[in-house]
């Protein structure tokens, strides 16, 4: 589940919450549940913690409120960690746009330091900020790729573990194919 393609700028609180149980309940167990939520502030996301741990889900894709730059470094790395004194969780760095790549890896690197429960980075910025982040904080926690397979490719040599794929939904053959290309390391197929 993630903020972005589960329409949940679309959604209530208890719509959210319901779409984390229902999954959860689905799930049962069988595979990795990441709860995610949209613009939450600290207590509120530590309440949904709580719920989303309760219900099953065993990582927590943060992305908080920033509207109109009103957080700090400081502030937004208390969030990570408050959350993650309930379960593991993930940043997304798409909560850092209109904000400087210096600002977000300063962010990211108190967080670390902060809680030893922040266990993903998931990057939607790119360019030289995801390599300087990759390069940062790759032996630290997992870092994916959001969404295309070229974002993934230019983030690998960096030290990127993993990508979301834009495709698994509606034709996840093209995922599969491109996964099994870098697993073995056939970069010719991968293109």
């Amino acid at each position: 589940l993630t903020a972005g393609d589960s329409h949940y700028c679309c959604m209530t609180h208890e719509e959210i919450a319901h779409v984390t149980k229902v999954t959860c309940e689905h799930t049962a167990g069988r595979a990795l549940v990441v709860a995610a939520d949209y613009f939450y502030g600290t207590a509120l996301a530590v309440e949904f913690a709580k719920f989303a741990k309760a219900e099953g889900a065993d990582i927590y894709m943060l992305l908080p409120a920033t509207w109109a730059s009103g957080v700090t470094e400081e502030s937004l790395s208390d969030h990570f960690a408050a959350v993650g004194e309930i379960m593991p969780v993930m940043a997304v760095t798409a909560l850092f746009n209109g904000f400087s790549d210096q600002f977000a890896l300063n962010t990211l690197r108190l967080a670390l330091e902060k809680s030893t429960n922040m266990v993903a980075i998931k990057d939607d910025r790119g360019g030289s900020f995801v390599q300087d982040m990759c390069l940062q904080f790759n032996e630290r926690c997992a870092i994916f790729a959001g969404g295309s397979k070229r974002h993934h490719l230019l983030m690998m040599p960096f030290g990127c573990d993993g990508y979301m794929s834009n495709f698994v939904t509606f034709r996840p053959e093209l995922s599969d194919r491109y996964w099994n290309a870098i697993v073995a390391n056939d970069l010719a197929r991968v293109r």
